[in-house]
């Protein structure tokens, strides 16, 4: 059996949000992914519960790419601040 390290849950994520304690999406896709991964970490292939985790883990990485919040909030950040958008472009380079 295997331990999770880094718990995470819906719940917590909810409270996350209420709060405004995300800085940038980043971190709400990897507290997403941390659900799913602990899901799959904890349930055993072919339980009901791991099926619907799985299939929760699908629907969200599909609607976020969709919805391409990453780039979104980018462009957001880089009207607000020229000076982000100059960073990101030297990253990109």
């Amino acid at each position: 059996m295997q331990f999770i390290l880094h718990p995470m849950d819906l719940g917590t994520i909810k409270a996350k949000l209420r709060e405004r304690r995300y800085n940038d999406p980043r971190e709400f896709a990897a507290d997403m992914r941390l659900v799913w991964s602990n899901c799959r970490t904890y349930n055993q292939i072919g339980t009901s519960v791991r099926q619907w985790g799985d299939q929760l883990s699908d629907d969200f990485e599909r609607k976020w790419a969709d919805y391409n919040c990453e780039q979104r909030w980018d462009d957001l950040m880089a009207t607000r601040d020229p000076q982000v958008s100059r960073r990101k472009q030297g990253m990109k380079r």
